[in-house]
């Protein structure tokens, strides 16, 4: 009632959809994709699209889970390899383990899933006349991408109870699991990431990041998080989940 049908030269009612391409078949997929950006087109709704394969990965190609190398570790060696995570999102469900955002399977396999959906929204996009390109809101290349933010370890721990980003940091090579070295393990996964959406065609005014795992207030068992910083980089805007 207050912005009208569509919206005004202001404020434009728009909608966000949450793509989880690791988790639900892919084909329905993308097929849901080609059907949303139709009818925003056809109705005059701007859409955003969030392409998470991050959270949820279940069904990646090849169960890179199931790999020390593309997990999380708990100490120095694979020794420590997650092999499930839990979350608690007011009760608590076992998830796959967290994944190694510096692992390349992980990541080449997520910029390969994510292409072909960029190529898409990018099509798309380039057909819209001048005066429907605020259609696209943009989009964001996974949902409150941390380490450890969302995962809680083991079952009936609190916050990750055990330090995670041993993997990742190993993994580039960096000296030691502390804020530094885990902002730059994220903002080099979104980065990678946000660089390949670009070169697919999609403005870099339109690629936003979003992290999670910032903590307003002091976390359990003083364990190393990540800053607001992680989330800025060359080819996307930055964007925060706070806590």
């Amino acid at each position: 009632n207050k912005v009208g049908s569509h919206g005004n030269d202001q404020r434009k009612l728009g909608i966000g959809v949450e793509l989880l391409y690791n988790e639900i078949d892919f084909n329905n997929v993308k097929q849901s994709l080609i059907s949303m950006l139709t009818g925003a087109k056809a109705h005059n709704v701007p859409i955003f699209i969030s392409l998470d394969g991050f959270h949820w990965w279940d069904n990646i190609p090849g169960n890179l889970w199931n790999n020390p190398n593309n997990v999380e570790w708990t100490c120095g060696n694979p020794s420590c390899a997650l092999t499930e995570s839990w979350r608690n999102w007011g009760t608590e469900f076992a998830v796959k383990p967290h994944p190694n955002l510096a692992s390349r399977a992980f990541i080449d396999t997520n910029k390969a899933r994510q292409s072909e959906l960029i190529s898409i929204i990018a099509n798309w996009y380039n057909d819209l006349a001048t005066s429907q390109k605020w259609l696209f809101g943009g989009i964001a290349l996974g949902i409150e991408i941390d380490v450890g933010g969302n995962f809680y370890y083991p079952k009936g721990g609190v916050a990750t109870s055990k330090q995670l980003g041993f993997a990742a940091v190993n993994t580039l090579g960096l000296s030691g699991v502390n804020t530094t070295n885990i902002n730059e393990v994220v903002r080099r996964y979104l980065n990678e990431l946000d660089k390949s959406a670009f070169d697919g065609g999609i403005p870099r005014n339109k690629i936003f990041n979003h992290v999670g795992g910032v903590d307003l207030f002091p976390r359990q068992n003083n364990l190393v998080v990540q800053t607001a910083e992680s989330a800025i980089s060359t080819y996307g805007n930055p964007g925060w989940t706070f806590y």
